[in-house]
């Protein structure tokens, strides 16, 4: 801060504390920290004659006003207008970008390089691209506010080159430059996206683009090797990879179908530092200096089948890479398939008798079919309908009995089916749920050897560890009730809430998702499905990256230390908030602390979170993350800040509505609408959802009703999904 605001630096433009200063320096520092006399000043208070000029067909100059307009009204209430570099040119402006013969010389400035120069009394802010613009905006703001006033001299003005995050990156002492990446000819697809990807990332921290060429050794190399690697108790060879150093140069070794390329990004992520936090977003520390050297380990996954349902949340989904994530193929769509293999004479809101021998013959004749037409298919699902609606049948129901549970039947068949199928499709598992009424284990049978029982959590508290007091005769005693018959298992576990997630009132305890994760392993579970709502197009007002990312990392390594998982929280909240991410991580901790009560995966806002919380504390989380957005310095992390606080903005108007509403203060009645508006502004702008449906509520004019109840009203005031909405949708996020 000293050095960038012009205040004491060395002829080397670096700031050096522990070097002697001479007496004209000392007198320069004097002179840089005197009151303003004599300089050229901007002031800015109340309704101020400046205005900010940028050409408006310029977006991203358009958000760097926005956003500058914002933070001195918020601040100040100073209120700056927005308008053309066509209009008249006045003495009193901020321009941003290349409008009105701009002063700022743009040569060097590269990346988010940004100039801010006060001349003849006019601000002048330039970059060469969007994140420049918005960060010299911000700089602007941050260097000028003071008190009750908006004050810009010229000595606060400063001009910032881009850097990159790593100052000087080494291998063995040699420069990262001296170094090139090699490949197998021929190499896979997956192998490839991660070599890409290496090239892409290194250049990103050091600004060096390494060549990547088919080879397969060299004195100064990154060198991917495709190498099936088989290490002690690995679920899946195919996933185990080495990272290892060799003379001057690294060797990374997996298989060609994931290992080698899950090589390439742990190589990123846990040695030069890279955190992929979102499909779009990414994050690395910034360091003077890293040597790399003396590197030699090895992982293997835990889980054979590894699915983080949350969507494009996680980068290259579809790719399988960032986050090791894998997922067998399906044959024949979706689960509950009981509905498709007896030719839908059963719905999804019905169940056929599985005693009926016409039905068992149905199914198999239907699933060899499926076979038959995806030879290359390693496993198929044979699975219940989604309703609790079982056969009560005098046969089904002595089946029941015992058995001790309807899993029972439902093993028969899927047994029968298994054996019938295995010799001619020796590698392909069967798939059936142990879920709702099935859930228990049976007794007095046991799974084939090739069919694949996934218990599911759907009726389990999320609130609290699946081992708590409120589960402990639930979930954790089926799961070793099935482990006990020698089932193998997967999990399908529910990290969300279908009735409120879009719109953030999911309970996110991350401290349970660790304990349970581990609960799976210790079970012995192949497979792990964590719900979430990749069906739901629309946005999320809550820490649903956050979630999702540490379930990627959990579903790789569930018995990593709290250590390395409060690593993991904390270096995804630094990348994605930005400054002020401490606060927001101590918001998240108060609202886990103040919910202590059992979550349900259909809770609703209305009938069940309102009663918790007070209006001070929804107001005071609320205004931290306000704060919080103030302090970054890109419109990313501001979006990312202001739509994660629209989950605290509904639930301090639901909270507060009542009392406000009722009120006979007037002001208190319009403060009960605005906040109201204030959520159904966000939601529309960000197309974030109200429920799982997509369900939104444009059309309530005065918002007089309470936003907990907004998903009960009736049409007109529902209409279909955020895609489809034809509304007035505002134009900023920056709201009264």
């Amino acid at each position: 801060a000293v050095r960038k605001n012009g205040l004491m630096q060395g002829t080397d433009g670096k700031f050096n504390p522990r070097g002697n200063a001479t007496r004209a320096e000392i007198a320069q520092v004097i002179k840089n920290l005197l009151p303003d006399v004599g300089r050229q000043t901007v002031v800015l208070n109340g309704k101020s004659d400046y205005v900010i000029v940028i050409d408006k067909d310029n977006a991203a100059a358009a958000d760097a006003a926005e956003r500058l307009q914002y933070q001195i009204k918020y601040n100040t209430g100073a209120e700056l207008d927005i308008v053309d570099d066509s209009a008249k040119a006045t003495a009193k402006e901020i321009v941003i970008g290349d409008v009105r013969s701009n002063p700022i010389d743009k040569t060097n400035l590269t990346g988010d390089g940004y100039e801010v120069v006060l001349k003849d009394g006019k601000v002048y802010v330039n970059a060469t691209d969007a994140d420049g613009l918005y960060r010299g905006a911000v700089r602007f703001a941050k260097a000028a506010i003071n008190g009750d006033d908006v004050r810009f001299t010229a000595k606060t003005a400063e001009r910032e080159e881009f850097s990159y995050p790593i100052g000087k990156l080494t291998i063995n002492g040699n420069n990262i430059s001296k170094y090139e990446i090699l490949y197998p000819a021929g190499a896979s697809a997956n192998t490839m996206t991660g070599v890409n990807d290496l090239v892409e990332y290194i250049e990103k921290a050091c600004g060096v683009k390494l060549n990547a060429k088919a080879g397969t050794s060299g004195d100064y190399a990154i060198i991917v090797k495709e190498e099936t690697l088989k290490l002690k108790d690995a679920a899946n060879d195919v996933d185990s990879f080495s990272v290892k150093s060799s003379g001057n140069s690294i060797i990374l070794t997996g298989s060609a179908e994931r290992g080698a390329m899950y090589a390439c990004y742990d190589f990123l992520e846990d040695v030069i530092g890279w955190c992929f936090m979102t499909e779009t977003q990414d994050y690395l520390e910034p360091v003077e200096e890293l040597d790399i050297a003396g590197l030699d380990y090895s992982e293997k996954s835990v889980f054979m089948h590894r699915e983080d349902y949350w969507g494009t949340y996680i980068k290259n989904q579809d790719m399988e890479n960032k986050h090791k994530l894998w997922q067998i193929p399906h044959t024949g769509g979706k689960q509950h398939t009981f509905q498709s293999l007896t030719d839908g004479q059963y719905d999804q809101t019905t169940q056929p008798c599985l005693s009926d021998p016409a039905i068992r013959e149905l199914m198999l004749k239907n699933v060899r079919a499926l076979l038959a037409a995806n030879p290359d298919a390693q496993l198929i699902s044979v699975s219940q309908n989604d309703n609790y609606n079982k056969c009560e049948c005098d046969k089904c129901l002595e089946s029941y009995e015992r058995y001790g549970s309807p899993a029972g039947i439902n093993l028969e068949l899927v047994n029968y089916i298994a054996e019938d199928i295995e010799d001619d499709y020796p590698n392909v598992l069967i798939h059936t749920f142990a879920y709702i009424y099935s859930l228990p284990a049976p007794i007095g049978i046991i799974p084939h050897k090739n069919v694949i029982v996934q218990v599911c959590s759907l009726e389990q508290c999320f609130r609290h560890p699946l081992t708590a007091k409120c589960n402990e005769k639930n979930f954790a005693v089926h799961l070793q009730d099935w482990a006990n018959i020698g089932a193998k298992m997967y999990i399908w576990d529910y990290t969300t809430n279908f009735s409120y997630s879009p719109m953030g009132m999911t309970n996110f305890n991350y401290e349970v998702l660790a304990g349970n994760m581990k609960l799976f392993a210790d079970s012995n579970a192949m497979g792990i499905f964590a719900q979430g709502n990749h069906n739901v197009v629309a946005e999320r007002g809550e820490f649903d990256r956050l979630r999702a990312y540490l379930l990627a990392k959990l579903l790789w390594d569930p018995y990593m230390s709290e250590e390395e998982y409060n690593a993991h929280i904390e270096k995804f909240m630094k990348g994605y908030y930005g400054e002020g991410w401490e606060d927001i991580k101590s918001v998240l901790n108060e609202w886990i602390e103040t919910d202590k009560q059992c979550h349900h995966i259909f809770d609703t806002l209305s009938g069940r979170y309102m009663q918790f919380f007070g209006k001070t504390i929804t107001t005071d989380w609320v205004n931290t993350f306000t704060k919080v957005e103030l302090l970054t310095e890109t419109k990313t992390l501001f979006t990312n800040c202001d739509r994660n606080q629209l989950m605290f903005d509904l639930l301090e108007a639901s909270v507060r509505f009542g009392t406000l509403s009722k009120s006979t203060n007037e002001a208190d009645r319009e403060l009960a609408q605005k906040l109201c508006r204030n959520v159904q502004n966000k939601m529309l702008f960000y197309r974030v959802s109200y429920g799982n449906m997509n369900i939104i509520y444009p059309n309530m004019e005065y918002f007089d009703v309470n936003p907990a109840k907004w998903k009960e009203l009736e049409a007109p005031d529902l209409i279909g999904s955020v895609s489809e909405a034809t509304v007035f949708v505002p134009t900023s996020p920056f709201w009264d």
